[in-house]
C-alpha cells in the first residue's frame, strides 16, 4: 500500500465523517475591512490555507437591495456550495471502513444539525461562519450578513422540495423558457447542443434540462426533482413564453462589437 496515502487517510477519513454527518467546517477568517455602495456590501476577508501555509483571500457580496448573496462573486465554499466534482465519491468509497460502525452516530448528528437549521432559519454552514467571524463584524454588517443567510436559507428549501410531474408540467406551463442553441461542430462526439432554462415570474431559475444531439444528457431537473425518458419530452413543451438564444450569433456579434470597439453585448442571464 502507498505509504503516503497511509499517511493521509486520517485526514480522508475525517472527510468522510463530515460527509456523512453533516458537519460544517471552515479555516480560520479573519476580517480585514467591509466595503459598502448604495446597492452592494463586500467583506474581505482573508483565510488561513493549511495547504500554501499562508492568509489568502475571500469575499462576500451582497445585494443590498434584494438582501441576497452575490454568488457570482462571493466565495461559495464559505458556505458549502462549490462544485465538489467525482472526488466526494472517492472520499466515500475510501472512508466506508471507517464511516459504516459510526453511521447510527453520523445519521444522528446529522438530524441535530437539520432540527437547528429549522429553528434557526439559516443553514449549518451559514451558522459555522457566522461563529467563526464572532466579533469581527459591527452589528449592521452582521444582521445584513444574517438577513441575506436566512434568505438563501428559505430559497434553499423552496428549490429541494419534491415536485410531481404534474406539479412540474403546471409550474414549467407558467415560466418563461429560454433555449439556448450551438450549432456547428462542437467536438467529435457533440454538434448540436441545447440548454432549457426555466424561469418563474420572479426571474427565478426553477428548472433546467441539457441536450446533445438532440438526446437528452441527464435528468430534466424542476426545483429538487428530476424526470426522465418521456415524462422529461413533455416538459420540453412547457412554458408561458419562450425565447431562443443562438449562441452562435451571439459570439459573432460580441467579436464584432470588440473589434469595432463598441460596447459588449447583452449577456442573458442563464
Amino acid at each position: 500500500m502507498d505509504m503516503k496515502f497511509v499517511m493521509q487517510y486520517p485526514l480522508v477519513a475525517w472527510e468522510g465523517i463530515k460527509l456523512f454527518g453533516g458537519i460544517p467546517s471552515l479555516p480560520k477568517l479573519r476580517v480585514k475591512n467591509v466595503e459598502k455602495t448604495e446597492t452592494v456590501m463586500r467583506i474581505n476577508m482573508q483565510y488561513w490555507s493549511s495547504h500554501y501555509k499562508s492568509w489568502l483571500d475571500c469575499h462576500i457580496w451582497i445585494d443590498l437591495e434584494n438582501e441576497e448573496i452575490i454568488w457570482q462573486s462571493t466565495d461559495d465554499w464559505l458556505f458549502n456550495k462549490e462544485y465538489k466534482g467525482s472526488g466526494i465519491i472517492e472520499v466515500v468509497v475510501f472512508t466506508l471502513p471507517v464511516t459504516i460502525p459510526l453511521l447510527p452516530i453520523l445519521l444522528g448528528i446529522n438530524g441535530c444539525y437539520r432540527f437547528a437549521e429549522k429553528s434557526r432559519g439559516i443553514s449549518r454552514h451559514s451558522h459555522a461562519l457566522l461563529k467563526t467571524l464572532k466579533g469581527q463584524l459591527d452589528p449592521e454588517t452582521e444582521e445584513i450578513l444574517i438577513r441575506a443567510m436566512k434568505n438563501m436559507w428559505e430559497r434553499d428549501v423552496y428549490f429541494s422540495q419534491q415536485v410531481s410531474f404534474e406539479e412540474a408540467k403546471a409550474l414549467l406551463g407558467q415560466c418563461h423558457l429560454r433555449d439556448l442553441r450551438i450549432t456547428g461542430h462542437i467536438n467529435e462526439e457533440c454538434h448540436y447542443y441545447r440548454q432549457l432554462h426555466w424561469f418563474d415570474e420572479s426571474e427565478i431559475h426553477v428548472g433546467f434540462a441539457d441536450i446533445a444531439n438532440g438526446e437528452l444528457r441527464q435528468d430534466v431537473k424542476v426545483l429538487g426533482s428530476f424526470f426522465e425518458g418521456e415524462e422529461a419530452k413533455a416538459l420540453f413543451e412547457c412554458y408561458k413564453t419562450k425565447e431562443v438564444v443562438d449562441w452562435d450569433e451571439r459570439r459573432r456579434q460580441r467579436k464584432e462589437a470588440r473589434e469595432s470597439g463598441g460596447l459588449p453585448v447583452h449577456e442573458p442571464k442563464d
